[in-house]
């Protein structure tokens, strides 16, 4: 991604599709102030540039019975590289997330749970008897909130004018409306 500059057509764009990626293009021209065929257009670069990586539905994990849902540090001995117990830890059942992470600890596992007694399987026959696996702490989450889209701040917007668009069409992998 580095080196492509997003101009405010792309932000508002991605913003919309991070709230609701089932939206047509038709709903998106109101939104992005775009037409029908540079919706078109941009969604297919910006997924040919990677930033737009898939699409998904937001599950609500309470309404599924998931109704525990926790942060484990995990530290680990040093022989074993951070990047290889991540991956091991990831594909548990119950972990959603694993993240490599600095400080104290070495790894941030997301899991979530029916309850606490499958959460305690899980820690004490999975994440606690993987080999490098040495300490765990686990933090459980009483609220969340989520914004799917990062803050203006924080992401490279050169403020320029769109800049034209190459006439060639891509046909896309999913029909948007």
């Amino acid at each position: 991604m580095a080196g492509h500059e997003l101009d405010q057509f792309d932000m508002r764009l991605l913003r919309a599709l991070s709230e609701n990626c089932r939206k047509t293009n038709k709903e998106l021209v109101e939104t992005v102030k775009l037409s029908h065929s540079a919706i078109s257009r941009r969604i297919t670069r910006l997924e040919e540039m990677g930033v737009l990586e898939g699409y998904s539905a937001r599950i609500n994990s309470s309404a599924i019975g998931l109704t525990v849902r926790a942060m484990v540090a995990v530290s680990r001995e040093a022989s074993v590289p951070a990047e290889t117990l991540g991956a091991t830890l990831a594909k548990l059942p119950g972990v959603i997330r694993s993240y490599v992470v600095t400080g104290e600890q070495d790894l941030f596992l997301e899991i979530l749970a029916k309850d606490l007694t499958e959460f305690a399987d899980l820690m004490l026959k999975g994440v606690q008897a993987t080999k490098g696996v040495t300490t765990t702490k686990s933090i459980f989450v009483m609220r969340q909130w989520e914004n799917n889209f990062p803050n203006a701040a924080s992401v490279q917007s050169s403020g320029r004018k769109p800049r034209k668009m190459s006439s060639t069409t891509t046909t896309r992998r999913s029909a948007r409306g």
